[in-house]
Formats: structure tokens, C-alpha cells, sequence
């Protein structure tokens, strides 16, 4: 028996969401069991109101007087043990039921109280896994849509450029600090590209404060040296020890080939021509919101046709 529930913990353990908890549940019941049938209803919420969804393995295995039988252990809790073989536990967590799990063993089982007790413990360590998966899918959820707000939904069109941006965070679900955005203002256009060290909410934070920053001073005409000294003193406010932001900051006119760009503790900007060459732009400047004031020596740079402005 301690066996089979480690089995189970070391399946349980490896699952992230819902679906991997279900499959890992019923995988366990078929191959450490021998269940030839088995399955896992859960509520759709914590708290066990509203309707129940179902996962099966094998056969379907349950009956109306079963199922009726199921749904009273949902609602009173317990375990039940059928002369048939059939076995099936309520899995209870501290905000209340989340379901049952019912699993055929067969008749020659011969089950005895250790084994319902063991059962027990064992819906109980699925029952813990399905909240720990839900609040992990609800993170991500909430992670997710919180990297969406730091990034614009379109580019806007510039005169003369095509301007294209690719974002892939190098951990799903996991909020980080980096945002990029391009503002247009008349006959000027300004973008940046950041990363605020750190991830979570507090490198999400201060990302959001930086592109807020950016966006105003960008439609009031500053200059990308002027606005990057405004998100400095931005980020400085907010006092949040240990966070600080790097970013490239790139202006010009709609139709010209000619860009200001300042480079604030960034990589530098890669430059590629029309016939291939690769350059490095030769500038400098200090990573925004660690020591202030910051020091910046904005550079220029004619990207000519055909001509491309990489940051990254």
C-alpha cells in the first residue's frame, strides 16, 4: 500500500494543472491498482457548487444507483466500498469537496479497512493536488494577463518604417518586466524597449510605471533622453530597493532615415544594412532608477534603404 501511494505522490507531484492531476489520478488507479475502470468527478470551483465534471478510464463503470450513491458521498463525504469491487472516496479540500473518485478493483479484491484507508489518504493527496493545480491555473491566468497590459496590442504606422516586435517569455506564466512600446505624435514617433530586473509583480509594477512614464513624455515632444531621465526619476519614486530598469530608446521623423537612439545600461543596438553588414551602435548611458541622476550620450545613426534598427 505505502507503494502504491508514493507511486501516486510521484505522479501527483509532477503535474501543473487540472488535467495532468485527472490523468496522473487515473493512471494510478489503473497501473498501481488494477482498476479496470475508474472514474474522477470534479466540481467546477473550490468550494463544491455548481455542476461536476467527469473523467473516465475504461469502461464507464457507473450506474444510476451508483452514481446516486457517488453523489451522496460528495455531499456527505466517506467511502464507499461495493461488494462488486467498486470503491470510491470523496476528495475533500479546506474550502470544501472537489469530487469524487470512484474505481473498479473487481470482485476477487478482497479489500479489508486498511486498503479503504488507504483509498482515503490517497483522495486526499488528489484532492490537495487539484487546488494546488487551480491555484497554479488561476496564476498563470492572472500572469498572463497582467505581461499583456505591458505591451501595446498593434504597432502604430510610421512614414518610412516598418516596425515589427516579437515577444516570448522565457518561462509561461511567469510575470517579468520586460515592454516595449512606439508612440506616434504628429510627425514624430518614439519607441523603447525595457527590461526591469527581476520578474513578479513588484519587476511588473515598475515596467508598467516605465512604459506609463515613456508614453506621456513621448506625446509631450521630450526627447529620448529627456524621457529617459523622466522614467528614472519615475522608477526612483516608487522605492522599490533593488529594481531598476534598462532600455533602448529610439526617436525620429515620419520619412526620415535619421534616429536618435539612447542606450540606458541596455545591449547595445544592432544596426544592419542594406547589404548585410552588421554594426553596433557606439553609445552609452546608465541603467535607469539605480543612481540617479543618470548619465546618457544619445547617439545617431542613418539606417538608409532597406536599412534595420535591431533591439533586443
Amino acid at each position: 500500500r505505502s507503494t502504491h501511494l508514493a507511486q501516486l505522490m510521484e505522479g501527483l507531484s509532477r503535474a501543473t494543472g487540472v488535467e495532468e492531476v485527472v490523468a496522473a489520478s487515473l493512471d494510478w488507479c489503473r497501473d498501481s491498482l488494477g482498476a479496470t475502470r475508474s472514474l474522477l468527478t470534479l466540481s467546477l470551483d473550490d468550494g463544491g457548487h455548481g455542476t461536476r465534471e467527469e473523467w473516465w478510464s475504461g469502461h464507464r463503470l457507473v450506474d444510476d444507483e451508483l452514481r446516486a450513491r457517488a453523489d451522496e458521498l460528495f455531499d456527505h463525504g466517506g467511502t464507499l466500498v461495493d461488494r462488486t469491487g467498486v470503491v470510491a472516496a470523496r476528495l475533500s479540500a479546506p474550502a470544501g469537496p472537489v469530487g469524487v473518485l470512484v474505481t473498479d478493483l473487481g470482485p476477487e479484491a478482497a479489500l479489508d479497512e486498511e486498503d479503504v484507508e488507504a483509498l482515503s489518504l490517497a483522495a486526499a493527496n488528489i484532492a490537495h493536488a487539484v487546488a494546488r493545480a487551480r491555484l497554479h491555473e488561476r496564476e498563470h491566468a492572472v500572469a498572463d494577463e497582467l505581461q499583456r497590459t505591458l505591451l501595446p496590442p498593434d504597432l502604430p504606422r510610421i512614414q518610412g518604417f516598418d516596425a515589427r516586435a516579437w515577444f516570448r517569455p522565457s518561462k509561461q506564466g511567469t510575470v517579468s518586466g520586460d515592454f516595449y512600446d512606439v508612440v506616434v505624435d504628429g510627425d514624430h514617433w518614439m519607441a523603447i524597449v525595457g527590461d526591469v530586473s527581476g520578474k513578479g509583480v513588484q519587476a511588473a509594477a515598475v515596467a508598467t510605471a516605465a512604459r506609463h512614464t515613456f508614453r506621456a513624455a513621448a506625446l509631450h515632444g521630450s526627447t529620448p533622453a529627456e524621457t529617459a531621465a523622466m522614467i528614472d526619476r519615475a522608477i526612483v519614486a516608487l522605492h522599490e530597493p533593488g529594481l531598476f530598469c534598462t532600455a533602448v530608446l529610439a526617436a525620429g521623423r515620419q520619412g526620415s532615415g535619421s534616429v536618435t537612439v539612447v542606450v540606458a545600461g541596455h545591449p547595445m543596438p544592432l544596426v544592419v544594412r542594406s547589404d548585410g553588414e552588421v554594426e553596433e551602435l557606439d553609445t552609452s548611458g546608465t541603467v535607469l532608477g539605480a543612481l540617479p541622476p543618470v548619465a546618457l550620450t544619445p547617439g545617431e545613426v542613418h539606417l538608409g534603404a532597406a536599412g534595420t534598427l535591431v533591439v533586443y
